[in-house]
């Protein structure tokens, strides 16, 4: 996935609470979250867990509907670690007008 031509996943992921640690890049976790950004129909939000610290990341696309559908297929994988997630098929439909790509999170 990228944002004009540049590469968005691995995540940056911030921490939001828990003990005390340096942003991260990777995936690490389990997905607590994911949600449409309020101001920017091109942005998305990841909430995860790693051991005892919460994060997030900010997910900027290039493609509004394929960012809301992306939420959407996220949304079903709560509670799950974020390296199976990044393997997963994207469905057909999901992809829309955007080129095809082997898993979620094509590396």
């Amino acid at each position: 996935m990228s944002y004009y031509g540049q590469r968005i996943w691995p995540p940056l992921w911030t921490r939001i609470s828990g003990a005390n640690a340096i942003p991260i890049i990777g995936e690490f976790g389990i997905l607590i979250n994911a949600r449409m950004s309020t101001v920017d129909d091109n942005r998305c939000f990841l909430t995860m867990n790693y051991g005892a610290t919460r994060y997030i990341a900010c997910l900027w696309l290039d493609d509004k509907e394929f960012c809301r559908r992306l939420v959407d297929l996220l949304k079903k994988h709560h509670g799950e670690p974020i390296d199976q997630i990044a393997e997963l098929e994207i469905p057909v439909k999901l992809l829309s007008s955007r080129s095809s790509e082997s898993s979620l999170m094509a590396k």
